[in-house]
């Protein structure tokens, strides 16, 4: 019994200790709001990932894992930067405003791969477990690079090559 005990004592530690309790600070990971399950609601929940696709259909059959062809209203997250495994990835919704603009792989393809903490609710999505009504996002580390300007060939210097 006391094996036992310290069996499920251990598990549940080992458990605890990667699950993300939904702020900021400490959000959940992808694979947490997969195992919620698609009936899980809850309001006001910050999920940490990595941009890796979007659905560019109707629903979660379409997922595809590029910024070529992508969809403005939605995106896939998942916890590696290069998954593209549907089912390890949750459907994010982008409502019209600043977070679709900012997010938004057909508009931005280089946020492909990027990571980013995002705010939101969790639902059921495409029929998958996923984040709605998206708020917020943050990203993690430096934000994508604007493309550069291009360059003007009135202050290029030439270099003599003697």
């Amino acid at each position: 019994m006391k094996k036992l005990l310290l069996s499920l004592v251990a598990l549940c530690g080992f458990t605890c200790a990667f699950a993300g309790t939904g702020t900021e600070a400490d959000p959940y990971t992808v694979a947490d709001i997969i195992a919620k399950g698609a009936a899980a609601t809850e309001n006001g929940v910050s999920v940490k990932g990595f941009i890796v696709g979007s659905c560019t259909g109707k629903d979660f059959a379409s997922a595809t894992f590029t910024a070529t062809g992508a969809s403005n209203t939605n995106l896939l997250l998942a916890d590696a930067k290069d998954c593209e495994d549907a089912s390890k990835c949750i459907p994010v919704q982008l409502p019209s405003g600043n977070v679709r603009t900012a997010l938004s792989l057909s508009q931005h393809a280089e946020n492909l791969g990027r990571e980013v903490i995002l705010g939101g609710d969790i639902a059921k999505y495409f029929s998958q477990p996923g984040l709605k009504n998206t708020k917020s996002y943050k990203w993690v580390g430096d934000a994508p690079v604007d493309p550069v300007d291009p360059v003007d060939p009135n202050k290029l210097t030439l270099l003599d090559k003697s």
